[in-house]
């Protein structure tokens, strides 16, 4: 999510690698047009999280270094980027719409599309003794297992190889599945589902798998963040254009809604137009990127968010 802005020196046997790396970064943050538009769209994603501070939990936890993550910092307490952002703000929408005591009682939950494991964790430093479910692609599993057990050294990992193995539901426990082994979760029920964004990403067919398991539907409460539609008609024959073809009528949003709303991040990406004003892909190396104006471009729909009570 973040391109030049906010890394610092990678650590390591390649110092001397490192440290030119690092310098050329440096550099491309002042001479780089597109340098100059990120910070624009970062800082307009940090504004849009100090609106949408609802003051529930005055959580304001800074980013945990674990990884070499890209660091934002305005102040000497404060440290985000943007996904860090993104998920401080789900944890004080899900405390503000369900209320602590709901919080309280809810014992499984599972993140479908979990990345390294940033949120989960938020919740599991709140609420260490329940039990989380973690469901990502299987080259990021490695990842979100070094990031937890860095932050729980005490916590136990139950991490899903093969399809013999099973889901542990018991509390201070964590199950990490790859994607390819969902079949593993998918009849499981949960007291809490959440999924930000990559339902909308996968193909029709992998999203139906998803949307039709049981963990899906009878999950007792939903936190769902997609877009509206994946691939709006719009896109059609552009360099944005999606292979999929889910919108919101497609994600089974029934019972009762606690709480929907457009998502207040990520309404648009720095990105070139072409004279007919479509967004086009550049890469930062080529002559056009060094040299044309890069503008606040949306390239799909906006994003949809739902608290839904089953």
């Amino acid at each position: 999510m973040h391109s030049l802005n906010g890394y610092k020196c990678l650590k390591g046997k390649n110092r001397f690698q490192n440290i030119s790396k690092y310098t050329i970064r440096s550099l491309l943050k002042y001479l780089h047009p597109f340098a100059y538009a990120e910070r624009d769209w970062i800082m307009w994603n940090y504004s849009q999280y100090k609106r949408s501070q609802l003051g529930v939990s005055n959580y304001n936890k800074s980013i945990n270094d674990i990884g070499n993550p890209p660091i934002m910092k305005l102040d000497s307490t404060f440290k985000w980027n943007l996904r860090w952002l993104r998920y401080l703000y789900l944890r004080e929408r899900l405390f503000f719409t369900l209320g602590k005591e709901t919080m309280k009682n809810i014992h499984s939950i599972v993140d479908i599309g979990g990345c390294y494991g940033g949120f989960i964790s938020l919740l599991a430093e709140t609420y260490p003794s329940k039990n989380y479910t973690l469901i990502e692609l299987g080259e990021n599993i490695p990842l979100a297992a070094y990031y937890i057990k860095s932050i729980f050294k005490d916590k136990e990992i139950n991490i899903i190889n093969k399809t013999t193995d099973s889901l542990s539901f018991e509390g201070n426990i964590i199950n990490l599945v790859p994607a390819h082994l969902f079949e593993i979760a998918s009849n499981e029920s949960f007291d809490l589902c959440c999924n930000y964004v990559s339902l909308g990403e996968m193909s029709s067919i992998h999203f139906k798998e998803y949307i039709n398991s049981k963990l899906y539907k009878n999950s007792k409460l939903k936190h769902i963040v997609n877009r509206v539609s994946s691939s709006p008609y719009y896109l059609k024959n552009t360099f944005y254009s999606w292979s999929n073809n889910q919108t919101i009528l497609d994600y089974n949003l029934s019972g009762n809604v606690k709480y929907f709303d457009i998502f207040p991040f990520t309404h648009f990406f720095p990105l070139l137009e072409s004279k007919e004003y479509q967004s086009i892909n550049c890469s930062l190396k080529d002559y056009k990127g060094l040299i044309s104006s890069w503008k606040r471009c949306p390239v799909s729909s906006q994003q949809f968010e739902c608290i839904i009570e089953v």
